[in-house]
């Protein structure tokens, strides 16, 4: 008893242990694109209309399925007539009647009751192209959900680089603060051997309160961008604020074609779709045989005859009560066959309006497939532009880096002027800017062009 409870305090204890220690970790990037999958609710809502249409694929199979169905009633009758019998007279029993008038009322109670069940036994091979055709079409919208999933891919990736570029932001300005600091204790002493003057000295310090003003900018742009995950994710904003990824240059294959592009897989399934229903519209002749069967139940209860006047054989007005009279079972059962022989070119309207679908999708496919191909080529070349932009912005920054060096050991002997040094800082934290940008941009052109060639994947993103 004692091992049992001192298993189960273990098994709390490590549950909770991971519980913290999940909060206190920050969420990769598979997390963050699964948690956006999950929470966004146009790409649920596609994932609903993909339930749809399975259940329209068991409607369509249970076409075969029968149809059984009770219908039992209850009902009152009542019929009252006015009849005249003529006079007439029997000689032989010396017997005369004159005219006689009187009122019947026949009143009585009708139970019904049916069983019937009927089902489909060949549907002339209409079905079973629908069948097919729904299932091409689940295909076809299956592969278009790819695509949503892509663009949320692309989105939660452009959020998630941002944070590493404004980490790299974070490390310019630590940076520039710690030469600041080290300039203005240069600027200090330069000040008070008279080596420059109040206003050099006050550029450098207008240098650091800048310095200041741009941590803030950072501060609030890191806000929104950890918000706007927070919001697209429902991961806690506590575990987003920890992500400190590097901003690094993101490595591409070149492939010669796309593959596997959801789009021409819809459109391949949509074709096949439309194939099958106008093979399925082609059938509105062939003859329908179905089955049925019935066992019911009818009675009379309570069956009353009247007369309001008396009659002529008895001289009292006619009362007379009815036996129940019932019939069980009343069995019917039957094969039937339905023919149409003309339909009012019904039919044939149907097939002709299935064919120019038909036409209308290979020709979106065909013209998918053209621009697909032309897609890739042309991110293709944006990817080899932002890889030549990167190398440019980076050479910039070598130059900006040396001119910085410089221009910090020619103000310590005084060989410049402040305005100079605070030039080359701004140089060279608008080339560490522009750098990281760069990265930024060749990354969102690495995303788009592993989409355009039908390979992104979370593992090619990293």
């Amino acid at each position: 008893m004692k091992n049992n409870k001192f298993t189960l305090v273990s098994l709390l204890l490590v549950g909770t242990l991971q519980v913290r220690v999940t909060a206190q970790t920050p969420p990769t990037l598979q997390e963050v694109i699964d948690s956006a999958l999950v929470q966004d609710y146009a790409f649920e809502n596609k994932q609903l209309e993909l339930r749809r249409i399975e259940l329209d694929q068991e409607r369509i199979k249970d076409a075969y399925m029968p149809r059984i169905e009770l219908n039992a009633k209850e009902s009152y009758a009542y019929a009252a007539s006015n009849l005249t019998t003529p006079a007439f007279a029997i000689p032989q029993l010396q017997m005369a009647f004159p005219e006689h008038e009187n009122r019947y009322k026949l009143d009585n109670f009708i139970t019904q009751a049916d069983l019937k069940a009927s089902f489909l036994l060949f549907s002339g091979g209409k079905v079973s192209n629908l069948k097919k055709a729904n299932e091409a079409r689940l295909e076809a919208e299956t592969a278009l959900l790819e695509t949503d999933r892509n663009a949320i891919i692309q989105n939660v990736t452009a959020l998630y680089d941002q944070l590493a570029m404004l980490k790299s932001v974070k490390a310019t300005l630590d940076q520039s603060s710690k030469r600041l600091d080290e300039n203005l204790k240069v600027a200090e002493k330069a000040l008070s051997l008279g080596l420059i003057t109040q206003y050099e000295y006050n550029k450098v310090t207008l240098a650091v309160s800048q310095l200041a003003a741009k941590y803030k900018e950072y501060e609030g742009k890191r806000r929104l961008v950890v918000l706007s995950l927070h919001t697209i994710t429902k991961i806690e904003y506590d575990r987003l604020e920890k992500i400190e990824e590097d901003l690094i240059i993101m490595p591409v294959s070149y492939v010669d074609e796309p593959v596997n592009r959801p789009e021409i897989t819809a459109l391949n399934a949509a074709v096949l779709a439309n194939e099958y229903k106008v093979k399925a519209a082609k059938k509105w002749w062939v003859p329908k045989i179905g089955a049925s069967a019935s066992v019911g139940y009818f009675g009379l209860h309570n069956g009353r005859l009247r007369t309001t006047d008396p009659s002529l054989t008895t001289q009292q007005p006619l009362n007379h009560t009815f036996s129940s009279v019932s019939a069980t079972p009343v069995f019917i059962a039957g094969v039937g066959l339905k023919w149409d022989l003309f339909d009012g070119r019904e039919g044939i309207n149907e097939t002709k309006r299935a064919q120019i679908d038909l036409q209308i999708a290979q020709n979106k496919r065909d013209d998918v497939s053209e621009k697909i191909t032309l897609q890739l080529e042309k991110q293709k070349v944006e990817l080899e532009i932002a890889g030549d932009r990167l190398e440019v912005k980076k050479t910039a920054l070598q130059i900006a880096e040396n001119s910085m060096e410089q221009a910090m050991k020619e103000f310590k002997v005084g060989l410049i002027k402040s305005l100079q040094l605070l030039e080359a800082e701004n140089d060279l934290q608008l080339a560490q800017q522009e750098y990281a940008q760069a990265i930024f941009q060749q990354r969102r052109a690495a995303v788009q062009y592993l989409e355009a060639a039908g390979v992104l994947d979370v593992t090619t993103l990293k």
